[in-house]
């Protein structure tokens, strides 16, 4: 996606592409459409509608100039045009925020930062189980076992606060941004994906129509998750990097081959800049 008056193809750059030439007063996110990491920064980059561009990358033929900015050659990366560079998802999140404080997410109370901080600490063990479950087409009951307690604790988290549907109460936080990928991927198996039994708490204007109405996990066990998970789906920064459950699930699928689908759905997109002037 990109930012305020800022265009560039969201294309995949991959080895052996030249490096595509910076603007001079514009934010550079190197990322990669469907990463839950690189969704994090771009979730707080809409939020606080920081203009940028992107630049997509293919994660399994790297540039070399990604390597150059990151050595681990993962995305998220910020570059400033001046060179400077930050990378790590949750470190190119609260650098954001403290760079453009206005309508600061991050909490100043330390004591709540710390409570958050151990809350998005578990996305770790969260993202091992989501992916137990796409290699195993949703049986690995380790995977199921994993997340059901993450579910659990955030649920009665949520049940702690009763401020609001946000884990900061009215308005998201930084903690609500930081987990949030992981929840909207979930969709992609049965045994999350969310109806409610309640006509007022359904979410079909922004979950896809073929999702069944079969009795779910979400909307039984772990109600307050729920009512978070809709109200996160409404929110402006989530319709603007979010992909539907078909796009999830396919783009999953081809996870699992030797040449991830890393520019499904482009088919309309301009051409990449480099290959533009030959």
């Amino acid at each position: 996606m990109a930012g305020k008056g800022q265009r560039m193809t969201l294309r995949t750059f991959e080895e052996g592409m030249p490096f595509p030439p910076m603007k001079p007063d514009t934010l550079r996110l190197y990322s990669m459409r469907f990463c839950p990491y690189a969704q994090r920064a771009r979730l707080v980059l809409a939020h606080k509608n920081i203009p940028y561009e992107t630049v997509n990358v293919h994660l399994k033929r790297k540039p070399s100039w990604l390597l150059e900015r990151n050595p681990k050659g993962r995305v998220p990366v910020l570059e400033h045009p001046d060179g400077r560079i930050v990378f790590e998802s949750i470190i190119v999140c609260q650098y954001l925020d403290e760079i453009f404080p206005e309508d600061c997410l991050t909490p100043q109370d330390p004591y709540q930062k710390a409570c958050d901080r151990v809350l998005v600490d578990y996305c770790d063990k969260f993202m091992m189980a989501w992916y137990q479950l796409l290699f195993t087409d949703g049986e690995s009951e380790e995977g199921k076992a994993t997340i059901e307690a993450g579910l659990h604790m955030y649920d009665q988290e949520l049940e702690k606060r009763q401020k609001g549907p946000f884990f900061g109460g009215s308005k998201p936080v930084m903690l609500d941004y930081l987990i949030w990928p992981w929840f909207e991927r979930l969709t992609m198996f049965d045994d999350y994906t969310s109806l409610s039994s309640h006509p007022d708490e359904r979410i079909t204007s922004t979950v896809p129509e073929d999702i069944s109405g079969r009795p779910v996990v979400v909307a039984t066990k772990y109600p307050r998750v729920f009512r978070w998970m809709a109200s996160m789906f409404e929110l402006p920064a989530v319709r603007d990097t979010m992909f539907d459950l078909m796009s999830h699930r396919r783009f999953g699928r081809s996870q699992l081959t030797a040449d991830p689908e890393y520019d499904m759905g482009l088919d309309d997109e301009p051409p990449l800049p480099h290959l533009a002037k030959l």
